[in-house]
């Protein structure tokens, strides 16, 4: 993830931002407090750039929070397809049928339908932690 943003407001450690998206505002005849995309999100300054009230930065999420965001939505899915299709043919066993090639990717895809179910309730009732970052200034 990256953005930019414009600086509204600076609070100790926490920077408050304002979405800087020129190709959506182009278009927009909103008020930028009317329009949802524009609400002002906070984000931190860990290198100390020098910024001021009006100063047009980049953001970035933090590393750690964009790998396990990685992990979950795409390594667990995977793993979750590999398992359907190698348990499809105790699956057919158990339900008295033999184990054809459409029917291992019938499990393979609902596996990975299940997993990407899990991965939905997962992170919105355990959102992953991070904050915004100031990388660059421009």
């Amino acid at each position: 993830m990256y953005k930019k943003g414009i600086v509204v407001k600076i609070e100790n450690e926490e920077v408050t931002i304002l979405p800087f998206v020129k190709d959506a505002c182009a278009s927009c005849s909103h008020n930028c407090s009317e329009h949802a995309s524009c609400e002002p999100y906070t984000a931190t300054n860990p290198n100390s750039l020098p910024i001021k009230e009006g100063t047009v930065v980049g953001i970035s999420a933090e590393k750690k929070a964009e790998a396990t965001q990685g992990i979950i939505s795409l390594l667990f899915p995977f793993l979750f397809a590999v398992a359907g299709f190698a348990l499809s043919a105790k699956i057919a066993g158990l339900l008295g049928m033999i184990a054809t090639e459409g029917f291992k990717a019938l499990c393979t895809l609902i596996f990975l339908c299940a997993s990407a179910l899990i991965v939905l309730a997962v992170t919105r009732i355990f959102p992953l932690s991070g904050q915004n970052q100031i990388v660059e200034v421009y």
